[in-house]
């Protein structure tokens, strides 16, 4: 198959998903890219970095590593997501030119289904440090982000399958069939061997229900700030125009108590202004309001 046709095709809808990963910019996470592995070998492959793209294509990057590189520790240990930080492993060529291309501190989540595995990749950069912070606290809307892509990219999928075989430039064991490297690597259980960080377990202590995230992300212009769960109750309420006393109500807090969150609000943010608080607040809606759902 013309190689140049399929870098095409990827390339024409760069833009596409460069727009799905916009909002989740102003969290420093510049980088998405989706992949669908099938049972049957074929692959499905997007990104939303045109650059990322010819450096795949240039420098032969469509191995199988590149596609389920954790997948023999994720399917021993029934773990569904990774994180890339800290040191690169020099001898992981693709995680080599992630890091040079500064994709760095990065989370892959997979979703597997009986045929296929769809992989999603959140990118920030190497300067990035507390971007694994991010991951761990938004978990369920970056989930819940793979589950829209599929939606949203439904016939643009469906339409790379038809025309399409990525595998053809991504298994270049040529004494196995693509089918073959991916049942090996994808659906059955192997001895694990890969040092990825898995936050499974992190996040399963931690954040089991939604009342234990110990901290919520509020992105102002040039910093980010961290409150409690209680205390982006009160903004949530206050954003409503609740008075103190009402939020106490609903919250079952005393309104001093209810006070005494919302200073911390404004000592943590350096806002004294409640109707700005209330504007930071709707501006970090889409990415904090997934805690807040049962109020």
């Amino acid at each position: 198959m013309n190689q140049e046709l399929i870098y095409n095709f990827i390339e024409t809808h760069c833009n596409e998903v460069e727009n799905f990963i916009s909002p989740l910019k102003k969290f420093r996470i510049y980088y998405l890219s989706f992949s669908r592995v099938y049972k049957n070998g074929k692959v499905i492959f997007f990104c939303s970095d045109t650059n990322w793209l010819e450096t795949k294509f240039t420098h032969k990057l469509f191995d199988y590593n590149g596609f389920f590189p954790a997948e023999k520790e994720i399917i021993e240990h029934n773990h569904d997501k990774y994180v890339y930080a800290g040191d690169f492993d020099p001898n992981n060529r693709l995680q080599d030119f992630f890091y040079q291309s500064n994709k760095w501190n990065s989370l892959d989540i997979y979703d597997r289904k009986e045929n296929y595995v769809d992989i999603i990749h959140f990118g920030s950069n190497r300067e990035n440090i507390h971007a694994y912070d991010f991951y761990l606290n938004n978990l369920k809307i970056l989930e819940d982000t793979l589950g829209r892509f599929v939606e949203v990219f439904k016939e643009k999928m469906d339409e790379f399958y038809r025309k399409y075989d990525l595998s053809l430039l991504s298994f270049c064991d040529s004494s196995k069939q693509s089918e073959q490297i991916v049942n090996e690597n994808l659906f059955c259980d192997q001895e694990s061997k890969n040092e990825y960080q898995c936050v499974d377990e992190l996040w399963n202590k931690n954040t089991q229900l939604t009342r234990n995230i110990k901290k919520i992300p509020l992105f102002l212009n040039s910093e980010t700030v961290y409150i409690s769960f209680r205390e982006a109750q009160c903004l949530l309420f206050l954003s409503r125009g609740r008075t103190v006393k009402e939020i106490g109500k609903e919250l079952d807090l005393s309104p001093r108590t209810v006070e005494s969150y919302i200073e911390n609000i404004k000592n943590k943010t350096g806002i004294i202004c409640r109707s700005t608080l209330v504007d930071i607040f709707y501006k970090n809606l889409p990415f904090i309001n997934i805690y807040l759902t049962h109020v």
